[in-house]
């Protein structure tokens, strides 16, 4: 019996050693991310709550990030709360340095676009960042309204092929059933000058228009509750 139980536990030794090593292998993994899940992070994912102030959250993911040094998914989620947090320069350089920690990820790319716009950089530098996410990803719906709204922010300076290609998106996103509502979202989000662009290159039809403004108005009147 005692001979067996010897078997026994020699055989779940190994076992017990992977899986103490797989523990500790997950320890930084598990201090940089459970640092980010303050009250504030939570109240900003669950409640859609506003969002901490800028300096706030650039220090909690400072330090998750000298955890994880290179955790690209981390820069991405930095950026984006501190585009919210209206701190877009420091968005800019989240995003800036998750691309060049994960150069295959189009959403990193449409959200850098986004944030290089909205902190005054240079149209050719937006334009760069657009181009890059039509390389790693050309058909992408969650991108579209993003490196969309992008290039319309900076249309007058945008190079021509730049324009094409979102032009083409444009039309796509209303074409494609799954991101209707995304083009009409993005389109009561922008500028007149925007919408226009929006119309000219999304819809190519008058049935196009018709729908195109049956479903703007729906969406407004859902918004104000029916009314």
């Amino acid at each position: 019996m005692i001979a067996g139980r010897a078997t026994a536990l020699a055989r779940a030794l190994p076992l017990l050693v992977l899986g103490l090593g797989l523990m500790a292998a997950a320890l930084p993994r598990i201090a940089a991310y459970g640092s980010l899940l303050g009250p504030g992070d939570l109240a900003d994912a669950w409640m859609d709550a506003q969002p901490r102030p800028a300096a706030d959250i650039a220090q909690s993911y400072r330090f998750a990030l000298a955890v994880l040094p290179g955790e690209a998914a981390l820069g991405e989620r930095m950026g984006q709360k501190l585009l919210r947090a209206g701190d877009a320069e420091g968005a800019a350089a989240a995003l800036g340095a998750a691309a060049g920690d994960a150069p295959n990820r189009t959403e990193i790319w449409c959200a850098l676009a986004l944030a290089e716009g909205a902190a005054g950089e240079s149209a050719e530098k937006v334009a760069a960042a657009i181009r890059l996410s039509y390389l790693t990803g050309p058909y992408s719906g969650d991108c579209a309204p993003r490196r969309t709204r992008a290039a319309l922010a900076g249309w007058p300076n945008m190079p021509d092929d730049v324009r094409a290609r979102v032009g083409d998106e444009l039309r796509l996103m209303w074409q494609t059933g799954s991101t209707r509502l995304a083009l009409i979202d993005e389109y009561l989000a922008v500028g007149f000058e925007a919408r226009i662009l929006i119309r000219r290159y999304a819809l190519t039809s008058p049935e196009d228009i018709q729908s195109f403004n049956r479903m703007t108005l729906a969406t407004l009147r859902a918004r104000r509750g029916g009314s």
